[in-house]
Parts: C-alpha cells; structure tokens; sequence
C-alpha cells in the first residue's frame, strides 16, 4: 500500500513538471511568434495555454494588456485579430478589443451608436468573463469623457456593471482585489449621481 502512495504521488510530480515544461515552452512560443508578426501561430500557441490552465493564461497575457495601454500598435493589432478568432480563449480577450475600439473611435454619431450595443449588452446578457466589468467599466468611462451617455443611460449602466462585476469569475493569481475597487468606483458613481448614500462608499 506505501509503495502504491508512494508511486502515485511521484506520478503526480512528474505530471506537473512536464505541464509547467509544456506550459513554458508553449509560452515561448507564444511570445516567439507575437514578435516575429506571425499572429495566427501566436494565437494557437495562447489558446493551447488557457485550454490548460485560464489562471496560467491570465498570468501569462498581462504582458499584451500592458502593450495595448500603453497604445503599443502592434500588440492593439494583435489583440483585434485575437478577438475576431474562432479559438475558446478569445471571450477573455473581447472586452479589451471592444474598449480599445471605443478609444480609437472620434466621431460622435458612431459612439453613441455603439453605446447603445454595448448597454444591451450590459443590460441583458450574462457576461461573466474576467476583464468584462473591468473593460466595459473602461469604456464607461470614455462614454462619460465624450459626454455620450444621458444620466438614465448612466443609471442603466453602472447599475449594469455592479451585476456584471458581481458574476464575473476572479483569478486570484492576479488580482485579489480587482472587483472590490470596480464596485468602489461604480458605487462612487452612483453617489454622485445622488442614487446611493456615502456609506455605501465606505
């Protein structure tokens, strides 16, 4: 019976060593493939990484959001096509590209059209991927900075980020606190708009 323990646990050793092997080495790829512009085998190389492991994938990806913050034209090119891609790990890389869009956009007329989208959205779907409410809390903010939303589209949305925050799933590798500052900041929204008392805020 010891013997049989004893062999399983040093199976089970081996079978995390050679994932974290595989994992590194698929992560080389990844990267590899970014640099050189070859997206597509970029692309595969992600989504082989969140089929194994989402927390892995969301460690491993914070390279490419900090690219496309700070308006890297490549890694925004690359976070467009990813997003546009039939691969199950594009859901978590759709609400940066629908922000990023949103940025990008300057005429009025076509932002308040996508507003609207994006409140359906809000309002009506469960989305509970982890950068939705981070990403569609972003592009609030721009909708705000452009003067886009009316005050019962704000109500409409803020109320329909706090759901969204609430369902979205939680990576703890990363962020262990990311949707309590989003429930703080929308709540702060709310309290300025008069809907909510201060000590909620607190």
């Amino acid at each position: 019976m010891m013997k049989l323990f004893t062999f399983l646990i040093a199976l089970n050793t081996l079978t995390l060593a050679f994932s974290q092997f595989d994992i590194l080495s698929i992560s080389h790829n990844a990267s590899s493939n970014f640099y050189k512009g070859n997206f597509q085998k970029s692309i595969a190389s992600y989504d082989s990484i969140y089929n194994m492991s989402p927390q892995v994938f969301n460690m491993l990806f914070i390279p490419q959001v900090f690219a496309i913050q700070g308006k890297d034209e490549k890694a925004i090119s690359f976070i467009d096509q990813y997003a546009k891609s039939n691969v199950k790990s594009a859901e978590f890389v759709r609400p940066i590209a629908k922000y990023l869009t949103i940025r990008s956009t300057i005429d009025k007329y076509q932002l308040i059209q996508k507003a609207i989208d994006i409140q359906n959205h809000i309002a009506n779907d469960r989305d509970t991927q982890y950068l939705s409410s981070l990403y569609y809390t972003g592009i609030y903010f721009e909708m705000i900075n452009n003067e886009i939303l009316t005050a019962e589209q704000k109500n409409i949305w803020i109320n329909g980020l706090l759901v969204m925050n609430q369902n979205t799933s939680e990576f703890q590798l990363q962020t262990v606190h990311l949707k309590e500052y989003i429930d703080f900041v929308l709540t702060n929204e709310l309290f300025k708009m008069g809907e909510t008392s201060s000590q909620k805020i607190i």
